[in-house]
């Protein structure tokens, strides 16, 4: 899966073509600013850049997120869903596992590409 995101991230059509129908099972570990209660949604921790551009780091799985030097409260969230918010929220990238090995940066057309295309390979 990490693979996948990379490549989709360095604009591997054939990657993206694999990964966008994956992004309605595949869940992904998300950063939040405190543990919401039940019923309440997920207050996203936002990250910045040092150009000052907003970003959403997300993480494949808990070894990712445990590299992460600000690893704290989190959640999981359905690919596909954090997507479609980063696209209508002030983000200019998801950042998938930003400690490391694999970090992938996926800019808002690669994001808007793999939601057009989880979105047309639906049956709803």
């Amino acid at each position: 899966m990490d693979q996948l995101f990379s490549d989709a991230a360095s604009g591997f059509v054939k990657a993206t073509l694999r990964l966008a129908p994956m992004l309605r099972d595949v869940r992904l570990i998300v950063p939040v600013r405190r543990r919401p209660l039940p019923g309440e949604p997920l207050d996203l921790l936002m990250m910045r850049k040092s150009d000052g551009s907003l970003f959403l780091p997300v993480f494949t799985g808990q070894g990712e997120f445990g590299r992460w030097k600000l690893a704290g409260p989190h959640g999981t969230l359905p690919a596909l869903n954090l997507f479609q918010e980063a696209l209508t929220g002030p983000f200019a990238l998801v950042v998938v596992n930003p400690a490391g090995p694999r970090r992938s940066e996926l800019n808002r057309q690669i994001i808007g590409t793999l939601v057009s295309l989880a979105h047309s390979g639906s049956d709803h």
